[in-house]
């Protein structure tokens, strides 16, 4: 054996045994997170006057509110209408699908006028979600 090879088996035999002697390796433990929300309800008749209507979104397509009982129908063109219902946050109101596909958040609101309006709209796992603006288009 060569000077280098012997040195080199000296160092990989210390390595192994000192790791040995730190014992068993233990995954860490992951940190936990904890999300609260209130549950999905519907809305009152004042709650959703406040926001049907059209709208016009920034990527140049329009969406149409409407309230049917508790429960604002969206409909977005190019997207299945999307039953949503209500959800308190700490921000506000704010509307999302029950299957979670749909989100809209409602900023700089007025008595009876919606302005300002975020829409998420989620994909699957294999294409990004889409965040749109949407100011209202008429009433």
């Amino acid at each position: 054996m060569t000077k280098t090879t012997t040195r080199f088996l000296f160092l990989a035999v210390a390595a192994a045994a000192a790791l040995a002697a730190l014992g068993p390796v233990q995954a860490a433990e992951p940190a936990s997170v904890e999300i609260t929300a209130s549950p999905l309800r519907g809305l009152n008749p004042s709650e959703g006057e406040a926001i049907t209507g059209e709208y016009k979104m920034s990527d140049g397509r329009s969406m149409k509110l409407r309230q049917r009982g508790r429960v604002i129908v969206a409909d977005l063109d190019g997207e299945p209408l999307t039953r949503l219902l209500a959800q308190t946050s700490a921000s506000g109101v704010q509307l999302q699908a029950a299957d979670g596909s749909m989100l809209m958040k409602f900023s700089d609101n007025d008595a009876d006028t919606a302005r300002n309006v975020t829409v998420t709209l989620v994909r699957g796992a294999e294409s990004p979600s889409l965040a749109l603006l949407a100011q209202p288009a008429r009433r």
